[in-house]
């Protein structure tokens, strides 16, 4: 499965007052070894209110209403990183280089501090996700439908509490590679300044896509259509760097779709919530 091209993609949407700012790549499924390391790293990376993402882009700087971010890891198919970030339109190029830089760091600079409480984080939150008959049953009822051991969860705590600065030092540079992320922002697009360009990522075909807009690698993203609950649908008439039959869903709030369409990958986006990206090469 090929990575996202790297770039940011932009859809203009002008009655809101804020950005929506993914981040978004390939990740891997839950059969890899290194998932136990992983989950430290994300939990470092943006998943408590002690994370890295957290504290510079929110607590500290006061850029984002909402922000966080993990490397993704599906049952039965490769999951997605994606970091995500809610911020006002005028501060959306800031926030975003913030993020970037937090993405960027963990391939440089990890602590015992920063291991010792994500663990802790991790192990404690078992103690809530188990706590009744009805979560253990859902859980050992997912394990098997998609072939796990049963003893799974046992071995996968028991990994947990093993990981050390190095199996993070080892993840961090194996699996995140900034230079291979795309960034979708939705947002209004006469209110960011500074620009898009501030970010110098270009786009996947050589500019920023945006609604009836021709980019300088020819591709076009137009909308289609308008849902019932504002959801707008836009695709790409063409798409240099994917083949036919490669699918690429962003979906905002609690929608999720994935569809191919023959030579039109597209991009699902909705006003509200937060952000997934899925794709799939048939």
């Amino acid at each position: 499965m090929p990575d996202p091209s790297r770039g940011v993609y932009f859809i203009d949407k002008e009655d809101v007052n804020q950005s929506n700012v993914e981040i978004v790549g390939l990740g891997t499924d839950r059969r890899n070894p290194d998932v136990p390391a992983l989950a430290v790293m994300n939990e470092i990376l943006g998943g408590s209110f002690a994370s890295r993402m957290f504290q510079k882009i929110r607590t500290e700087q006061g850029l984002a209403y909402a922000v966080g971010g993990s490397y993704g890891y599906g049952w039965d198919h490769p999951g997605t990183f994606h970091a995500m970030v809610l911020t006002q339109s005028a501060t959306t190029v800031d926030a975003t280089k913030l993020a970037l830089a937090e993405i960027d760091g963990l391939t440089t600079r990890l602590t015992e501090e920063e291991l010792a409480r994500a663990k802790d984080n991790i192990l404690n939150s078992f103690l809530f996700r188990y706590d009744t008959r009805e979560k253990v049953l859902a859980m050992r009822v997912r394990l098997e439908f998609y072939g796990y051991p049963s003893d799974y969860l046992e071995n996968y705590r028991a990994a947990l509490e093993k990981v050390t600065i190095a199996d993070l030092d080892r993840v961090a540079k194996k699996y995140i590679h900034p230079g291979k992320l795309a960034i979708l922002v939705v947002g209004n697009g006469p209110e960011i300044k500074p620009g898009l360009d501030e970010l110098k990522l270009g786009g996947a075909g050589g500019g920023h896509y945006d609604s009836d807009a021709e980019t300088a690698g020819g591709a076009r993203t137009e909308v289609v259509s308008q849902t019932k609950n504002g959801c707008l649908r836009s695709h790409f008439e063409t798409w240099d760097s994917c083949s036919p039959d490669f699918a690429v869903s962003i979906v905002f709030g609690v929608r999720w779709s994935s569809e191919v369409v023959r030579d039109a990958p597209r991009f699902i986006c909705c006003p509200n919530g937060f952000t997934s990206f899925h794709a799939t090469d048939t």
